[in-house]
């Protein structure tokens, strides 16, 4: 079994290493071009943005070319996922990949200005996550076919919602600030994955390819990094998966 997965803090990660299989990271295997893959079942684990699947997940889908007769989606989020599996469902279909299973994963928000980490963390078992992917993990050991997309409205939704994710990233670098406690320790430019950061004179400086994923200030060693409207100090990431599994996922210098 094979899984691409997409992590900014480290939530689809350690879903894909519960699941196993061999774990490919979808931001290094674009940068790489390397996108031909065949196993008897393949994986996509990323997480939902704007109520749909992130554009590095719809941009690896619509290059790569997989084969496989079981292929299976797991979309984390934090709050509601209103028509993500309708969408990635979608986007499956117009690369001729027959979906035999999704699902999504209820997680901690890492959405900065909306939710306040340490809540989100201290209600992260009302969420019943380990409940559930207990239950994913077990389905996808058992090549189990289930495709509950039965709302098409939730559906149209997230279509019109992933083109306001597109067109939101042309401004989301605006909202980042680096405080003085910065170090300097280009954290932040190894955790991107898509290499929107540089080093200006020991200072992180963004680019406008943003896509507002937050791995940059979640990761930060020193929490330097200061996002407009955040609804505390507090950052994230997963328990299970380490910094330096991020940066080599992530890391496209």
């Amino acid at each position: 079994m094979k899984i691409f997965y997409y992590t900014a803090t480290g939530n689809s990660l350690d879903v894909a290493k519960r699941i196993g299989g061999q774990l490919y990271s979808i931001p290094q295997l674009l940068k790489e071009n390397k996108l031909e893959f065949e196993d008897e079942a393949i994986g996509i684990i990323c997480p939902t943005y704007v109520w749909s699947i992130p554009e590095l997940a719809v941009e690896f889908l619509d290059k790569a070319k997989l084969k496989t007769n079981y292929f299976f989606g797991i979309m984390t989020y934090g709050n509601m996922d209103i028509g993500v599996k309708n969408h990635f469902v979608k986007i499956a279909k117009k690369n001729n990949l027959d979906v035999k299973y999704v699902k999504s994963l209820l997680m901690v928000d890492t959405a900065l200005p909306l939710f306040d980490i340490d809540k989100q963390v201290a209600n992260l078992d009302k969420k019943k996550t380990e409940e559930n992917l207990a239950q994913i993990v077990k389905d996808v050991q058992n090549r189990k076919v289930e495709v509950d997309i039965k709302s098409p409205i939730k559906g149209s939704m997230s279509d019109l919602l992933y083109k306001m994710q597109i067109s939101m990233q042309k401004s989301k670098y605006k909202q980042f600030e680096v405080e003085d406690s910065c170090i300097g320790c280009k954290t932040c430019s190894k955790v991107c994955p898509v290499g929107n950061i540089t080093m200006e004179n020991n200072r992180p400086k963004y680019d406008t390819k943003c896509i507002g994923c937050f791995s940059c200030t979640n990761n930060c060693p020193v929490n330097a990094i200061r996002v407009k409207n955040e609804r505390s100090k507090a950052r994230f990431r997963n328990k299970n998966v380490s910094l330096k599994e991020i940066i080599d996922s992530n890391n496209q210098n």
